[in-house]
């Protein structure tokens, strides 16, 4: 079975590589914009412009494609985001030319935002408020409509906030492990009171691969871990994982300007048989990896 894998290069991408590349059968097609060697032993490197012409001469032998590549962020215009809808289209067209069975969709927790009915659950109206949230939903749909056209399943599946060593910004999750591992302050600024939730990028992952390659579908679920956590708590977690006994530095005089977000995960555990990490299990694990 071939997989290909948009996004390759970023550090979910390169976990789902690592996944797929033990699973044995299966053969993984990396596509990146830019000229990549395939390495022996390692993915074959398929270089694309993500023009729809330019997807079908790349994809022609696929069977699943696993879509992750996106513009990410908070601010901007939606001129910022729109490629996310283009390039998601693009492939959709390509797929269905190209007579592929199993498209795999990371979208977001951002498709989400009404707090006053959380835990959210699939079947919710989607309500997105920031323009990265709109672009997600606005591929949901798209994904749904040329499934209709050309016959092909799919996964769409809505990620909680991901937890990862291999994150490029900097996020707070990653600046308090660096934090940490070097026995250094914590520092949490305003009361820690909304609840957020991640996914451990292992655990996604393998998510991702799974459906590509059971082709289950099609299907919408949520993946994340069972529990939130404040910041502060994550902050206290992160000292333990790493042995770090430099008390957290709390500041509670001010609102804190984060929102709650917590999705339910019931169908998860319904249609999936892969355990999710706690927070805890997660955080010992990359402490793990790193030392």
């Amino acid at each position: 079975m071939k997989i290909a894998v948009t996004g390759a290069s970023g550090f979910i991408g390169e976990e789902v590589l690592e996944v797929l590349m033990g699973e044995p059968g299966t053969e993984v097609i990396a596509l990146s914009r830019s000229k990549k060697d395939t390495l022996p032993g390692g993915p074959v490197w398929r270089q694309t412009d993500y023009t729809t012409d330019s997807l079908a001469g790349v994809l022609g032998d696929v069977d699943a494609i696993i879509h992750l590549a996106a513009v990410r962020g908070t601010a901007g215009t939606l001129a910022d985001y729109s490629i996310n809808e283009v390039i998601t289209e693009n492939l959709l067209i390509a797929a269905g030319e190209c007579g592929i069975s199993q498209f795999v969709f990371a979208s977001s927790i951002a498709v989400y935002s009404d707090t006053s009915m959380m835990p959210w659950t699939e079947e919710m109206r989607l309500s997105p408020k920031t323009l990265y949230g709109i672009t997600k939903a606005a591929c949901e749909h798209l994904i749904q409509y040329y499934s209709r056209k050309y016959g092909f399943s799919y996964a769409i599946v809505r990620i909680a906030q991901v937890l990862g060593t291999g994150e490029r910004r900097r996020v707070m999750t990653n600046v308090f492990m660096e934090q940490a591992a070097a026995g250094g302050q914590l520092r949490v600024m305003g009361r820690s009171v909304a609840k957020r939730q991640y996914i451990y990028s292992r655990d996604l992952a393998g998510i991702l691969a799974d459906l590509a390659r059971k082709q289950t579908g099609p299907v919408i679920i949520n993946a994340g871990m069972e529990e939130a956590h404040t910041n502060l708590e994550i902050a206290r977690m992160v000292n333990e994982a790493y042995g770090n006994d430099v008390p957290v530095d709390y500041d509670d005089s001010t609102e804190e300007t984060i929102e709650p977000s917590i999705m339910s995960t019931d169908l998860y555990r319904q249609l999936m048989d892969r355990p999710v990490m706690t927070m805890q299990e997660a955080l010992a694990d990359i402490a793990r990896r790193e030392s």
